[in-house]
Order: C-alpha cells, then sequence, then structure tokens
C-alpha cells in the first residue's frame, strides 16, 4: 500500500479506478461477444478500440477526481484514438457495406476545432473547464452516438442536482463551494448507462 520510492501511502482511489476499469474490459469484451471460437480481425480491432477508448474515459474521470481538471494531453490522446475510431468504421462501411454518416462526423470535427481553437486563448479556468467536458462530449459521442451521450449527461446532471441536494440538507443550506468534479460524474454516468443498454440487450 505504499510507494516503492517514496514510501507515500498509495491512496485506495488508484485501485477502485484499476479495478473498474479492468470490469469496463470485461463488459467490452462480453457486449462484443468475444469467445475463442468465434474470433476474427474486426472483432479484435473492435476491442483495441473500445478499451482505447475506455483507458481515455478513466483517464479523465482519475484526473478530475483528484485535481479537479480536466488535462490537456488526455484530450489530446481522445481526439487521436477518436480519428482512428472514424478511419476504421469508415474502411468497415465500405468492406462490409454498412452505413456511415460522413456529415455527422464532419460537424463534430468542425465543432472539435472551433472549440479547440477558443480554449487555446485560455480566457478564464471555468471556461476552460466547460469546453473541455464539451470535447470529452463529443468524444464520447464518435464512440457511443448521441443516444448513450445524452443519457449520461442527463444522469450526471441528476447526480450533480443530487449531491447539492445533499449539501444543502447536510450543510443546513450553505452554498457548495468545493469545485464539483463533473467530468468524474459524466464517465461514471456513461459507465452505468452502457451497463443498462447491455443488460437490456440480454433480456
Amino acid at each position: 500500500g505504499k510507494c516503492r520510492y517514496c514510501k507515500k501511502k498509495i491512496s485506495p482511489r488508484y485501485f477502485l479506478i484499476e479495478l473498474f476499469c479492468g470490469l469496463s474490459f470485461l463488459l467490452l469484451a462480453l457486449i462484443l461477444k468475444i469467445d475463442i471460437y468465434s474470433f476474427d480481425i474486426y472483432m479484435c480491432l473492435n476491442f483495441i478500440i473500445g478499451a482505447l477508448y475506455i483507458v481515455f474515459i478513466f483517464l479523465v474521470a482519475g484526473i478530475d477526481l483528484e485535481h479537479n481538471t480536466i488535462d490537456g494531453r488526455v484530450l489530446v490522446y481522445g481526439m487521436i484514438i477518436a480519428l482512428i475510431n472514424i478511419i476504421y468504421q469508415y474502411v468497415v462501411s465500405i468492406k462490409c457495406a454498412t452505413t456511415f454518416s460522413l456529415y455527422r462526423i464532419i460537424y463534430y470535427l468542425i465543432a472539435l476545432i472551433i472549440i479547440c481553437i477558443i480554449n487555446i486563448k485560455k480566457i478564464n479556468k471555468k471556461l476552460n473547464y466547460a469546453l473541455n467536458l464539451m470535447i470529452v462530449c463529443i468524444i464520447m459521442n464518435l464512440f457511443n452516438y448521441e443516444f448513450i451521450t445524452s443519457l449520461s449527461m442527463i444522469f450526471t446532471m441528476l447526480i450533480v442536482a443530487f449531491k447539492l441536494l445533499i449539501n444543502k440538507i447536510v450543510n443546513k443550506g450553505e452554498k457548495y463551494k468545493k469545485k464539483m468534479p463533473i467530468a468524474f460524474y459524466l464517465v461514471l454516468a456513461n459507465q452505468i448507462t452502457l451497463l443498462a443498454e447491455f443488460l437490456y440487450s440480454l433480456m
């Protein structure tokens, strides 16, 4: 439970993030119905891209929970894997004659470029956090589509509202002073929504 070098105690938070990340990999394998008898290259690539996305959202959640910020380097990583996913989906749509909405991708890429340009200006910290959150939502949309991301955002608002209500009751009407890790709640809501969708598909 301690760092080998600096001897500082390791927070249980890291263990929990690793555990939930591992469980998400398992859930992804179940969603893709991966087994050794029906394994092919497309299934393998779907799993790898899905796993890269899971790593992205867990990095966003972990950093936001600990430092109340969304790291720019993590966002760059997210944009790179989103681009890889777009290229992969396009190639699959040509090979397997599936639908691929190019206009949808163009709209999101334009929105992403505009937000990134505004974000580079570093107007103020609160606005930068909101812009970074928008980038996370766009990346989520490129992987999960609008329905899952919209549900995740609704659940996030409910979690935030519930937390503020509990705080008001506990602290007898005092204003909530701590910065809320909204990106963490968004990731949590996203994972719950994906799990619910998977369980619903089994019924």
